[in-house]
């Protein structure tokens, strides 16, 4: 067994730089230097040979400073002194720039009421360990450090001794046992599999107070990553058992009470209300900032105050984080974000406004906004996917979708290069849902095939498809008499809007109707969850990393737009909308499991390319174009934000970045 101070996880270096423009012109500006991002391809050396470790990382000086308003608490004795909350030994973290300044805000906005991912990927990236801020590997986040038996089938870490949640009380390994049988192993908080990462986690074994050994059924080859992913890694370090113990029926034997007091009738309805940290102002929390204005659906505006306890520190010992407060405001017009934005009033935002359609203005707009852009290099496999339904409620509309001609038809009908040319200024190239030319996956056929902009190819597929009755208009007839309609369903997206009415038009020709109906993302997300949607429009991911990002191939979560049904069938077959996959879709399922649940990185890598020839054959979704290069907005005055920067959900950007160590000089 190794000490592990970082995994370097294995990696492919990808160096964003300017001779990449051979690539279709890709790069819309000269970027100087490297930025070298893992494309985590796979665990590739994760195992192999012994875990590396990451260079030395940065040391503090004795405690320093921490925010005035703190220690003007302190002063009045209504908080303990700075030594008395930090653990320890704090995290250090190493300034993008330099050493910042106490105070001020960071202004944001999130768009209608199901926008909770804004929030994920900026002030609640705090797990057990986390990706580094360039993407090369997991390295120690809560957890100081951590070891991996030779098999990857025990996971042991050492916790940071002294440390403590938002309300004082200690941070332990008793907190994370509890998330284990309270709440991980309760099948009426957590239903479905007891997998982690495709392997059974059979136990979280307490050694002492401050170290704890996850234990699995199997090699876990993904766990670490898993860990430092959304999802998993939030919710094994946001159950502190002193606060929702009183609200588990197991622990609590007074929960009736307690159920009458809140005005709730099941216990598990309360511990699910209970547990958002987004919209629970009495969660106690390891984040940064404590929300105090809750994202309900009530408010205008969703408010994070720092955490008086944040238990991480500058090179000179100096508490994080340095501003004050993080405030979302809640809208409900992409327009507005973007007039906001044009004004200056937001801090560093790219969510809903840097798009390819906004850029120009934009641009036009930097010194009025006092902004600036800084690059994002995008992990999507395509800006848009089409994400027909599978597993449609209708029965007719099904057998059209499933059909593999009627698709390959739609996709030649499709003029990618006008697209291009119109909607994203020529930096784009035509794309399916296909790992990226940087990507260790990729596949020139895949990428590539039925991209072909052909009228008389897409109208001999449609008619091999069996469709070759019209009606009096000219458009194509269904299996049962009528005319066949699409109805493809997005959330706001000004670009991928150009993009429908575009389509529209390209599928008219061909004698294919088709409308689009954009929708709040709570709508849209129970229409899919009802399996009600036609076609949705969403990124395709997983273009760096299939393996770690894998539902547009593999319907394994809820991200798998196309197979919400196959979804539930291998969560829970039980479940009411389960729909049990063909056989092909099966094998797909297999072959990932055996990819979660394997060591050795080589194996894995050979796993997923077996799928992705299954994905590249079976063709289930319809790509348009790669994105072009991405971008986020900063302001002039707001600091230590890294110049470029991953694109993901995977890596929530900007989460691994440390936001903690940003600050503004804004008004001074």
């Amino acid at each position: 067994m190794q000490d592990v101070t970082a995994y370097r996880l294995g990696l492919v270096a990808f160096k964003w730089r300017s001779d990449l423009r051979k690539l279709k012109e890709f790069i819309m500006k000269k970027v100087v230097g490297f930025f070298l991002i893992g494309l985590i391809v796979s665990s590739a050396s994760l195992f192999a040979g012994g875990a590396k470790e990451a260079p030395e990382a940065a040391v503090a000086a004795e405690v320093g400073n921490e925010a005035p308003q703190l220690a003007a608490l302190v002063a009045r004795g209504e908080l303990p002194p700075l030594e008395q909350r930090l653990p320890s030994e704090p995290l250090v973290v190493e300034p993008v720039d330099r050493i910042g300044e106490y105070g001020g805000t960071w202004r944001r906005a999130v768009l209608g009421g199901a926008d909770g991912a804004n929030m994920t990927r900026t002030v609640l990236y705090n797990m057990l360990v986390r990706w580094a801020p360039d993407w090369s590997g997991v390295i120690p986040d809560i957890a100081k450090s951590f070891t991996v038996n030779d098999d990857s089938t025990a996971f042991t870490f050492q916790l940071r001794e002294g440390m403590k949640w938002s309300d004082g009380h200690p941070f332990t390994s008793a907190d994370i046992r509890f998330w284990f049988e309270a709440v991980f192993s309760n099948p009426d908080l957590t239903t479905g599999s007891r997998d982690v990462a495709g392997v059974e986690l059979v136990d979280v074994e307490v050694h002492d107070e401050y170290s704890l050994t996850f234990r699995f059924a199997g090699p876990s080859g993904l766990f670490l990553q898993t860990l430092a992913s959304p999802g998993l890694g939030a919710d094994v370090v946001s159950h502190p058992r002193h606060y929702f113990e009183q609200f588990h029926a197991e622990y609590n034997p007074n929960i009736d009470e307690v159920l009458r007091a809140e005005d709730f009738g099941d216990w598990v309805d309360l511990f699910d209300h209970k547990n958002d940290q987004t919209a629970n102002v009495e969660q106690p929390t390891l984040n940064g900032w404590v929300v105090t204005n809750p994202y309900d659906g009530t408010t205008t505006e969703v408010r994070f105050e720092r955490n008086p306890y944040y238990w991480k520190v500058d090179t000179e010992g100096n508490q994080l984080p340095y501003l004050d407060r993080v405030v979302f405001d809640v809208l409900q017009d992409a327009e507005v974000v973007l007039l906001r934005t044009l004004d200056g009033q937001y801090d560093l935002i790219g969510r809903h406004v840097a798009n390819a359609a906004n850029r120009p203005v934009l641009f036009q707009s930097m010194d009025r906004g006092n902004y600036r852009f800084l690059e994002e290099v995008s992990d999507s496999s395509t800006a848009m996917a089409l994400h027909y339904n599978f597993n449609h409620q209708d029965p007719v509309k099904r057998e059209i979708i499933e059909n593999k001609d009627f698709r390959v038809g739609l996709s030649h009908a499709i003029n990618r290069d006008e697209i291009n040319d119109l909607i994203f200024a020529g930096l784009a190239e035509p794309w399916q849902v296909a790992p990226l030319r940087t990507s260790a996956f990729f596949d020139e056929e895949f990428a590539k095939q039925f991209t072909e902009y052909d009228v008389d190819f897409a109208n001999e597929h449609l008619d091999l498809a069996g469709y070759t009755q019209r009606d009096s208009q000219g458009y194509r007839l269904g299996p049962d008499g009528n005319r066949i309609s699409l109805m493809i369903e997005l959330i706001n997206s000004d670009e991928q809007i150009a993009a429908l009415e575009l389509i529209q038009g390209y599928w008219r020709e061909v004698g294919v109707h088709m409308d689009f109906r954009p929708m709040d993302r709570s709508l849209l997300w129970e229409r899919k969850g009802n399996l009600l949607h036609d076609v949705m429009v969403w990124q395709g991911t997983g273009g760096l990393n299939p393996i770690m990002t894998p539902v547009r191939w593999i319907p394994v979560a809820g991200g798998a737009h196309h197979g919400i049904g196959w979804s539930n069938w291998y969560n829970n077959p039980d479940h009411a909308l389960a729909v049990e996959p063909p056989a092909p879709v099966k094998r797909k399922l297999e072959l990932y499991d055996a990819v979660r649940s394997v060591g050795d990185p080589r194996r894995q890598h050979e796993l997923m390319t077996e799928i992705l020839e299954i994905s590249r054959e079976s063709f289930r979704l319809t790509g348009i174009v790669i994105p072009p290069p991405g971008y986020k907005v900063v302001r002039n005055d707001f600091h230590n934000v890294p110049e470029v920067m991953p694109g993901s959900w995977n890596y929530p950007t900007p989460g691994p970045t440390n936001p903690e160590q940003y600050f503004t000089t804004r008004g001074r």
